[in-house]
């Protein structure tokens, strides 16, 4: 059984040695494997606390989890995947879960080889360095103001079946754009969806694959989407906080069997979305519930 634990559960692990123990034991057992992803490396390298820093990566090490792909890979080889397959194309296959020099290169772009001799130490120091570039906050910075721009334009019924169809359109074009790109920016890759939309065969293609359904066997995009529409309606404004958690929800609950969160307004939104979708996603659990469950299996 595969269970992913986002970073306040890992708190918690981490900080009380009787968690700790039950959780760890469970894991070397073999009875239940924890996952982490590298949103995890950002996360733990922002802690600014050294103590606190040192007490998460001390966990972490001694665990040994196996690790998921971020949810931006997740959603790429997955789109490529089903792609293929609709195609009958070469078809493309890949592992969303895998030991840590596996995922990290799949984020990175390198062969896992180059990889093998990295700890998590090295992956999250990068982070946790006072000199350390905050890509990954400009990044965040983006999705947020990119969100409320959307919650402001589409909250009022504006939603409609064309528009759905004409976002699934630029989803696709956006991964098949991402397909052989590496580090471009976002005006580069903007401009390289416009012109697979504009462009033929690719924009007929794709406007095929979205009419016959494609999008709705993308379980990871499905996820998203639901989890980002069900809190439209909301006053809540998603913030860096709110975006990490979604990030975990979405690898979590497509990839798992069960989501490790003490978070209970995540708790609230994952198991909201559990009866708009046909795929099957993780069980959810709290701390409490997690530990009478691993008693069970």
């Amino acid at each position: 059984m595969f269970a992913y634990v986002d970073q306040n559960f890992l708190i918690t692990a981490s900080d009380d040695p009787a968690v700790s123990a039950a959780i760890g034991s469970s894991h070397r057992s073999g009875k239940s494997t924890l996952v982490l992803s590298p949103m995890h490396f950002f996360e733990i390298g922002k802690i600014e606390d050294e103590s606190r820093y040192e007490k998460r990566i001390r966990f972490v090490e001694a665990i040994k989890p196996q690790w998921a792909l971020t949810r931006a890979d997740l959603e790429l080889f997955e789109l490529l995947k089903e792609w293929t397959r609709f195609w009958k194309t070469e078809p493309f296959d890949f592992e969303s879960i895998g030991d840590l020099a596996y995922v990290a290169s799949k984020l990175h772009r390198v062969p896992p080889d180059r990889l093998v001799h990295l700890s998590p130490r090295d992956f999250i120091g990068g982070f946790h360095a006072p000199e350390a570039l905050d890509e990954m906050g400009v990044s965040i910075g983006m999705n947020i103001t990119a969100a409320q721009h959307n919650r402001e334009k589409y909250r009022e019924g504006k939603i409609t079946p064309e528009f759905l169809r004409h976002v699934e359109k630029r989803y696709v074009a956006l991964q098949l754009a991402r397909r052989d790109e590496k580090d471009a920016d976002f005006s580069q890759m903007m401009a390289k969806v416009n012109s697979l939309l504009g462009s033929e065969p690719i924009a007929t293609k794709i406007s095929i694959f979205v009419e016959n359904g494609g999008v709705s066997r993308l379980k990871a995009f499905e996820i998203e989407r639901a989890l980002t529409n069900n809190r439209y309606p909301g006053e809540a404004k998603l913030n860096r906080s709110r975006l990490l958690d979604r990030d975990h929800a979405v690898v979590a609950l497509t990839c798992c069997d069960a989501f490790l969160t003490d978070d209970g307004e995540l708790t609230k939104y994952c198991n909201e979305l559990r009866r708009q979708l046909t795929h099957k996603v993780a069980e959810v659990y709290s701390c409490g519930q997690w530990l009478g469950c691993i008693k069970t299996l």
